[in-house]
């Protein structure tokens, strides 16, 4: 069941178009999941063929990807090395779902909408629908969550950890963080960047042991604070560059003693 949504007036043209599109559905979140329903139809989804969906929408002007330049040199076998493969890269694919909504949303009939703060929100939200698409996500979050289904709901959809994470913290009572030694580069779910130092104390306290220990076993706090307030279990996992990735949950039966 996701997070329970803040009731939230959608004011511009290109929002009403989508609410529109998607028959006035009671948030813009499932509009845009109806949206892109009908753009990932006979589309495969893990990974998301987005080229499939570029050429159904009629989206051409693909982002250009630089291949590397042949290497000239000379090697001890005497032969020379061409690299001619284009590779696009999980930064280039979400760069690609943008470009993708974006388009979508500019050729819109009777009208297009190009601009406009609510459009990139709403443009960011299909990109994000596309890139990891609800219905195909559904299948990763059957079983018990660990922090390992983040890592693996990443490499399936090709997306970077942190837009898996903001998926993952779109359920109810989880909190998705990343630390790189004092600070905390995102956080989704009561926990925003900024210094490690803003944590609440119990939590502060595992992520600065977690910070400086190998030991990688999951802990329990309680709080009397929001946005913890009562009993949660604590995973984290090194994710390479001195940044670790950290999962707040609730605890399971089997895991409050623990």
């Amino acid at each position: 069941m996701p997070r329970r949504q803040r009731k939230q007036t959608w004011k511009s043209a290109a929002a009403n178009h989508a609410l529109d599109l998607a028959g006035y559905p009671s948030t813009m979140e499932e509009a845009i999941r109806i949206i892109a329903e009908r753009l990932l139809e006979g589309v495969a989804q893990v990974p998301t063929d987005l080229f499939s969906v570029a050429s159904h929408i009629g989206f051409t002007d693909l982002p250009e990807v630089e291949a590397e330049e042949p290497d000239d040199t000379i090697h001890d076998d005497g032969l020379r090395f061409y690299e001619t493969e284009v590779i696009y890269t999980t930064e280039d694919r979400a760069d690609l779902a943008r470009d993708i909504a974006r388009h979508f949303f500019a050729n819109q009939e009777p009208r297009g909408f190009t601009r406009g703060a609510e459009l990139e929100r709403i443009v960011a939200m299909l990109a994000a629908e596309l890139l990891i698409p609800s219905e195909a996500f559904a299948t990763f979050t059957e079983g018990p969550l660990h922090i390992g289904n983040i890592l693996q709901t990443a490499k399936a959809f090709d997306v970077s950890i942190r837009t898996a994470a903001r998926r993952w913290a779109q359920g109810p009572y989880l909190t998705i963080f990343e630390v790189t030694i004092d600070d905390i580069n995102w956080g989704y779910g009561g926990v925003s960047k900024g210094p490690v130092q803003t944590l609440e104390t119990e939590l502060r306290a595992i992520v600065s042991e977690a910070m400086n220990s190998p030991f990688v076993e999951p802990v329990s706090f309680f709080s009397a604070k929001r946005p913890w307030f009562g009993s949660r279990r604590v995973e984290w996992t090194d994710i390479g560059f001195n940044r670790t990735l950290f999962l707040v949950r609730i605890p399971r039966r089997d895991e409050r003693r623990t």
